[in-house]
């Protein structure tokens, strides 16, 4: 019996991870940030890395073997597929590794990928593209799309306003009226932000 039941008794913390326990009976959840052994006694437990390397790429040598990049939309219409790579540093306290497993409802750290982290890269990338054409994304706002894809994932998604500009039709030569999306700014310039989805979680993206 005790051969049988030692695997569920003990458990290891391994470098670069924590782990959550569900106890077994009272159900309540405690977070193993360090290094280490601790006593699962027939516990429920996840293991959590504390930093990761996420992947939305087209190049099959990183992340998974499929087309991970996102299709963005720029705003004369034209479309791009956008690759690249993300930091993550998830939380470093218990509370926040706990309340990631129970106020926002993850169950596992692929689970927080898919649903916090990919919902997040994608639509900061979707709003960025739709703030310029695709001429400005690689002329004279180049290194805009950079920065301001940067900063709405690491703070939230811009505020728009419609604004509409006289622009020359490319098929009739005409001239015609056309609705943009525009950055919201405060008195001070600065950007105004949506709420960030990653407030108060005490995860970091790079």
């Amino acid at each position: 019996v005790a051969l049988g039941t030692a695997g569920s008794m003990v458990e290891t913390v391994e470098k670069g991870t924590y782990q959550i326990k569900q106890a077994a009976g009272t159900g309540t959840i405690t977070a193993h940030m360090e290094p280490g052994w601790f006593g699962q006694f027939f516990g429920t437990v996840q293991t959590w890395p504390k930093a990761q390397t996420f992947y939305f790429t087209k190049d099959s040598e990183e992340g998974g073997s499929g087309d991970q990049s996102f299709e963005v939309r720029f705003n004369q219409g034209s479309l791009c597929d956008i690759s690249g790579t993300l930091r993550i540093i998830m939380p470093t306290s218990q509370a926040q590794a706990i309340a990631l497993a129970t106020t926002a409802g993850y169950k596992s750290y692929g689970d927080l990928e898919s649903k916090l982290i990919m919902p997040t890269v994608r639509n900061a990338l979707r709003l960025t593209a739709n703030l310029m054409s695709a001429r400005e994304s690689y002329s004279d706002k180049r290194n805009d799309f950079n920065s301001w894809a940067r900063d709405q994932i690491q703070n939230g998604l811009y505020e728009t306003v419609d604004v509409v500009r006289e622009v020359k039709d490319l098929v009739s030569g005409e001239t015609v009226e056309k609705r943009f999306k525009e950055i919201k700014r405060d008195a001070t310039g600065a950007p105004i932000y949506q709420a960030n989805p990653l407030e108060g979680t005490g995860i970091v993206l790079s």
